[in-house]
């Protein structure tokens, strides 16, 4: 994806007050924010192809490597909860 573009994705995404880090509290929450702060990213991509400031293949390459991003940060919540769960059950 172009630079520019790019800017203009990550600007869509931290703008929005619901992905301040400082709200994570839990695993659970921290999911929920990683769910919206893709799903606004993905907004945003299909924006600028839909603006044609990206192409077609430019899109599904983006898409592509969120997806791979969105799968790798929803394991390691995955492992956190577990880890967490185990301490829980473990006092």
């Amino acid at each position: 994806m172009p630079e520019q573009e790019l800017k203009e994705v990550e600007k869509t995404a931290f703008d929005n007050p619901d992905h301040h880090l400082d709200r994570l509290l839990a695993p659970e929450l921290e999911e929920k924010w990683i769910v919206t702060f893709i799903r606004d990213i993905k907004e945003a991509i299909d924006k600028l192809e839909k603006d044609k400031k990206i192409s077609q293949d430019e899109q599904k390459r983006s898409l592509e490597e969120l997806d791979k991003v969105s799968h790798a940060e929803t394991k390691k919540i995955e492992d956190l909860s577990a880890t967490k769960e185990k301490e829980i059950m473990g006092l």
